[in-house]
């Protein structure tokens, strides 16, 4: 017998007995994973924040600028103006949405800030905060090798050594026996990236925009998914431990079915 904790933590056999070993693992855990049905999968964010948050803010007004998400009319030149300073994001393709959906993650901002103890303004240009959001968004198709069951006939047997016994059985159909052997199939990846900013009207200076006082970036990355189902776990991600530590990176998991965040561990 072959011992796969032995081969996958010193890879001490051959190449076909460490793929044998990799389906054995990969079924076993395979099999935990149905029989603990109720255990939930998560979702992982990546938050990066950079702040200096002014003193004393609390009960300020706030404003949401309209996101260059938006595929409708462009935002005022007041507005935009307001967070000229954004620096924008480098990877990935800005997302444009709808008028609607856009009005809804504006929404979600404004709760956001309402959380923190600021209010909505009476209108944008009495406001002391400019927020802003954006969205881009990158796939792309990742190689991947799995261990993949193909007809014995297919493989070229002079690769293989004595351990061959243990690569191939006769599971094929009509008593054909099957080899265990690596095959690469491309995964596709998508890659979100949520930024928010927000300006301070109250340290403008003449000739000036308003300098920015938060910024911060949620990123996903993973198995193609709705912006829908994932904005709202950004965006919470994005304003957690707020206004957090200047340069801090951390990872935050959410549970997949309910979005609640987890707790760090």
């Amino acid at each position: 017998m072959i011992d796969c904790v032995r081969v996958t933590q010193t890879g001490a056999e051959s190449p076909p007995a460490a793929r044998w070993c990799r389906a054995a693992l990969l079924g076993a855990a395979m099999g935990v994973i149905g029989a603990l049905g109720g255990c939930a999968e998560t979702v992982a964010v990546r938050v990066t924040t950079f702040a200096q948050w002014p003193a004393q803010v609390e009960g300020a007004t706030f404003a949401v600028a309209a996101s260059a998400a938006a595929s409708g009319p462009a935002p005022a030149a007041s507005q935009v103006a307001a967070v000229s300073t954004a620096v924008p994001a480098t990877e990935g393709r800005m997302v444009e949405v709808s008028d609607l959906e856009r009005r809804t993650y504006d929404a979600s901002l404004a709760t956001h800030l309402t959380r923190l103890g600021l209010k909505p303004a009476a209108s944008d240009a009495t406001a002391r905060l400019v927020a802003q959001w954006e969205l881009r968004r990158q796939r792309t198709m990742v190689p991947v090798t799995v261990p993949t069951y193909v007809p014995a006939y297919t493989v070229a047997w002079t690769r293989w050594d004595w351990d061959s016994a243990y690569l191939c059985d006769d599971r094929g159909w009509a008593g054909g026996r099957m080899c265990l052997v690596d095959r690469t199939v491309l995964q596709p990846v998508q890659h979100d990236t949520l930024t928010v900013h927000i300006a301070d009207r109250g340290q403008q200076q003449a000739g000036h925009p308003a300098p920015q006082v938060f910024e911060s970036r949620a990123e996903y990355e993973g198995a193609p998914a709705s912006l829908p189902a994932l904005m709202p776990l950004l965006m919470e991600a994005a304003f957690d431990r707020f206004p957090g530590m200047n340069g801090q990176v951390r990872v935050l998991r959410f549970d997949a079915r309910t979005g609640v965040l987890q707790p760090s561990k």
